[in-house]
């Protein structure tokens, strides 16, 4: 698929993430330097605490979205163990509650460079949005393992 790979778009959010933090950091002793009371100097600092949050949500997502894309075409550049791309709208898992766990043992494994890491199995639904067991007309994620508290074996 044309454009940045799941797995890029993952190294580059921890990128954004480390320089947000970064900035914030040296934002935060800028901000002691100005002349401003105890409240105003921990005012400035949860605010911006809370849009480098806000941020790194926002990127995150959109990790998220690019991995949808690359499983929409059965495959996957981005390997993770547990996780979610969002707040969950859907329950957690059972056993974690929230952090989903995920297979990707039904769909293809690719590097970034799109050398096969991993082919298919057979007979083994691949993670991406299916009919939902909860609600009629909606799609739901499948995670390969869990779904919304229930699990094939």
């Amino acid at each position: 698929m044309p454009g940045t790979s799941a797995h890029r778009a993952f190294n580059l959010f921890l990128v954004k993430i480390i320089t947000a933090v970064a900035g914030v950091l040296v934002a935060v002793e800028l901000v002691q330097l100005l002349p401003l009371g105890g409240v105003l100097i921990s005012i400035a600092v949860l605010a911006m605490g809370l849009f480098t949050f806000v941020l790194a949500l926002h990127w995150w997502k959109g990790v998220g979205a690019r991995n949808f894309e690359e499983l929409r075409r059965g495959y996957t550049t981005l390997v993770l163990h547990y996780g979610s791309f969002a707040p969950i709208a859907h329950r957690g898992w059972h056993q974690t509650r929230w952090r989903l766990p995920w297979d990707y043992s039904g769909c293809w494994v690719l590097s970034p460079q799109g050398q096969v890491l991993q082919p298919p199995h057979e007979g083994v639904d691949a993670p991406g949005f299916y009919p939902s067991p909860h609600k009629a007309g909606a799609f739901e994620l499948w995670t390969g393992t869990a779904w919304s508290g229930h699990y094939r074996t």
